[in-house]
């Protein structure tokens, strides 16, 4: 490696300080004008992405403010016609397009040419046969981010494999960990690894534009639904690797590593939730008033004793809760410095006071008009906070719009829907 050149390195000071101050310029001028831009605001990006992995991905950036043209097949995306969709695609434009004609194509290149990001989650060696692979659309567009997102990554053994949500919540060893010690496998009863993936691949998509406005530069980012969800087991996935011996295993409502104490437990009325693993929480649970009896069990003075006999504490816990509703116990615990909570059906959550306090559930008016409930970000910038601005698009509802912007002429863009070339 070359010595560090300090004139060089100067320069390089003194442009970053330039840049600062013409940021900060931008900012005051915008402030001058009324208007505070949300953080992504003036960044735009061409999303090729369906069903939930890229779809959510996105929506993640176009609640911060970023243009998210969502180009469709004329069919539109496959998730349309489930509540999935609605989750995953406010804040967006449609844009109804065959991708498989030389005009089509050529819409969407002139779209990457404006472009910040282009997402697409095809299989690979599909988006290659649509001419808009990423060195295509880089010959476009040098600076492009172009995020590449699939089931199991480009190459290897699996490459040409679809990869769904459920088939990767087996395959990640997820399964193995959820449930009850002699149960059957069981999901996680929601698309876990496509969120998470969707998480990952907008953590991925900021690194890639802050690299592009910092250096000028633009690069292909690659995510595999696979890797992210073995990413997300962090623990159980280091634990196993590092002791085979005793791999994670199922926990029920608990936890293999907490049991007893951590876990779900019945009360007079209502289930509800408890942690109370440490040996400094073990005095202040046997001290609240009703679960006394614990600590006069000899078998249950220690923590290896307590460890020993986990289910017969875990049995005598749960005989004394039933002797008293669920409020009422967490009223105790709570007094007690212990953590517990309710177990929530969907409307009991959002009819619980701190959750509507918080203003997560908004209402906008979807493309005809109707009152749809969406949940907002929970991504709470105080100077440039994201928002809320439309519900999810109706199927090419913005075509002539976005046509109209690359230059077509309405005569223009009336024959390329005779052709069936747009929607």
């Amino acid at each position: 490696m070359p010595p560090r050149d300090p004139a060089v390195w100067q320069r390089i000071r003194d442009a970053e300080a330039r840049l600062q101050a013409l940021q900060a310029e931008l900012q005051q001028l915008y402030r001058e004008a009324g208007e505070e831009r949300p953080p992504l605001a003036g960044v735009t990006i061409v999303d090729l992405s369906w069903a939930v992995f890229g779809p959510l991905a996105t929506q993640i950036l176009s609640d911060m403010g970023a243009e998210v043209i969502k180009v469709e097949r004329l069919a539109g995306d496959i998730a349309r016609e489930s509540q999935s969709f609605y989750a995953t695609n406010r804040n967006k434009q449609s844009l109804a397009v065959d991708l498989q004609t030389p005009e089509g194509r050529e819409i969407v290149l002139q779209l990457a040419e404006r472009a910040h990001l282009f997402v697409q989650n095809f299989r690979p060696g599909v988006i290659e046969r649509l001419g808009l692979d990423y060195d295509t659309v880089r010959q476009r567009n040098p600076r492009i981010v172009y995020c590449s997102l699939s089931g199991f990554g480009e190459d290897g053994p699996y490459r040409h494999r679809g990869g769904q949500d459920h088939i990767i919540q087996g395959m990640s060893g997820l399964m193995s960990i959820i449930g009850w010690p002699d149960g059957p496998p069981t999901s996680a009863g929601f698309y876990v690894c496509d969120v998470v993936g969707a998480h990952y691949a907008a953590i991925a998509m900021l690194l890639g534009l802050y690299v592009q406005q910092q250096r000028g530069i633009g690069q292909k980012i690659e995510l595999s639904l696979l890797e992210c969800a073995i990413a997300a087991q962090a623990f159980p996935v280091t634990w196993a690797l590092n002791h085979p011996e005793s791999p994670p295993q199922k926990a029920g409502s608990g936890h293999w590593t907490r049991r007893p104490l951590y876990g779900v437990y019945p009360t007079k009325d209502l289930p509800m939730t408890l942690v109370a693993v440490g040996n400094e929480r073990w005095p202040r649970l046997t001290a609240v008033p009703g679960l006394e009896a614990l600590a006069a069990d000899p078998r249950f003075a220690t923590p290896e004793g307590r460890q020993q006999h986990a289910a017969e504490l875990d049995a005598a816990l749960t005989a004394l809760l039933k002797q008293r509703p669920r409020d009422e116990w967490m009223r105790l615990l709570h007094e007690a410095r212990l953590l517990c909570g309710p177990v929530y059906t969907y409307a009991e959550l959002f009819a619980d006071p701190h959750v509507q306090h918080r203003g997560l559930v908004q209402e906008l008016p979807d493309a005809e008009g109707k009152p749809m409930k969406l949940i907002a970000s929970p991504i709470r910038l105080k100077q440039t906070p994201g928002r809320l601005r439309s519900a999810p698009p109706a199927l090419g509802q913005h075509t002539d719009a976005l046509l109209t912007r690359l230059g077509y002429t309405p005569a223009q863009i009336a024959q390329l829907r005779q052709q069936r070339v747009v929607l």
